[in-house]
């Protein structure tokens, strides 16, 4: 998610250069200063820098997704489209109604947010700059 607010506010300083270029997640516990291309993370500053292709290089640690390995067994939806069906009748109106590809970024960032707010309840009631809602002001 956070590549999604980095890209957005990036556009944001291309129409305005003079807003404000910092995001805060709490994902890393890092602030990205999209001016000078750092993150501040672990008292320590690192540079970004955006690659030719726009991918990210993978060394020989880092792995892709498996699905091989899911949980067979676990609960699953007993028809094709029983979520996206339910989802439909009770945001649309209407079972056979499909969401935006904005609708579907922004109910994922949502969840997200809930996570975060959950699992960093202490860091935002022991931050004095309380960064958490400095995260969701800045999205």
């Amino acid at each position: 998610m956070d590549c999604i607010r980095i890209y957005q506010k990036l556009n944001e300083l291309k129409e305005n250069p003079d807003s404000y270029p910092i995001l805060w997640t709490p994902l890393h516990i890092a602030t990205f200063n999209l001016k000078e291309m750092t993150v501040a993370m672990n008292d320590q500053v690192f540079k970004l820098v955006r690659g030719k292709t726009y991918q990210r290089p993978r060394g020989h640690l880092s792995h892709k997704a498996d699905a091989s390995n899911c949980d067979i067994r676990g609960k699953w939806p007993k028809e094709v489209g029983e979520y996206a069906k339910l989802w439909g009748k009770t945001e649309k109106g209407d079972e056979y109604a499909l969401p935006s590809m904005a609708e579907v970024v922004m109910g994922i960032y949502l969840h997200h947010m809930v996570e975060m707010n959950e699992r960093f309840q202490s860091l935002m009631e022991d931050d004095p700059l309380n960064r958490l809602g400095l995260y969701k002001v800045n999205m």
